[in-house]
């Protein structure tokens, strides 16, 4: 349900490696550059960063993912900027099935997200969220403005062509009105279907 006007900039992505125990990871990659992950290790790595686990950084693999699960059930979405690959999928099917508007207000930011890159969202509609931007976490607002920015342009570009397209299809439906009578198949040298008169029938018929 991507924006036309975001085709060929905006591209989601899926990774699995085996040994992952099904775990994946997602992918949002904007003119060919990777923005933004879901996966345990993205959340792991942000919980670190943010001196979540006090005390020196871990070394061996089991350190690393020690107390993962409890702060993910203490520290909800809304407070992190990082998510895991379950809690993508689950946004995306939340945005998949309810209204538009109700994901543009959802309390989940990765619904959010989904949400201002779809091409339901109108014009009207982007103008009228145009003074919430700031109010998303900084990460999404990126997002925001790229849609607006896309959005903007395109309409910036139609205004710009509109004359040039409006000359292109008059001079061409004129070409067609103008020689609608030639393509004919004669069916015989006389009689009421012969080609002279089928012409003639077309030529008075034709818009």
């Amino acid at each position: 349900m991507l924006a036309p006007c975001l085709y060929g900039r905006v591209r989601y992505g899926c990774t699995a490696y085996v040994g992952m125990d099904g775990s994946r990871i997602f992918e949002i990659c904007i003119d060919g550059r990777p923005v933004k992950h879901f996966s345990l290790e993205t959340v792991n790595t942000w919980f670190l960063d943010n001196g979540y686990r006090p005390g020196p950084r871990p070394v061996g693999l089991g350190e690393y993912w020690d107390g993962l699960w409890m702060l993910l059930d203490k520290v909800p979405r809304s407070r992190r900027t990082a998510y895991t690959d379950d809690e993508f999928c689950d946004a995306l099917a939340a945005y998949r099935t309810q209204d538009i508007a109700a994901s543009l207000h959802s309390e989940d930011p990765l619904v959010r997200m989904l949400a201002i890159l779809d091409r339901r969202v109108g014009k009207r509609t982007l103008s009228a969220l145009r003074d919430t931007v700031s109010q998303q976490p900084e990460w999404l607002q990126n997002f925001y403005r790229l849609r607006m920015d896309a959005e903007d342009f395109q309409h910036k570009l139609y205004k710009k062509c509109r004359p040039f397209l409006t000359s292109q299809k008059s001079s061409a439906t004129a070409q067609c009105r103008g020689t609608a009578f030639l393509h004919i198949t004669p069916f015989g040298p006389s009689g009421p279907y012969s080609g002279r008169r089928r012409a003639r029938r077309l030529r008075r018929t034709a818009p």
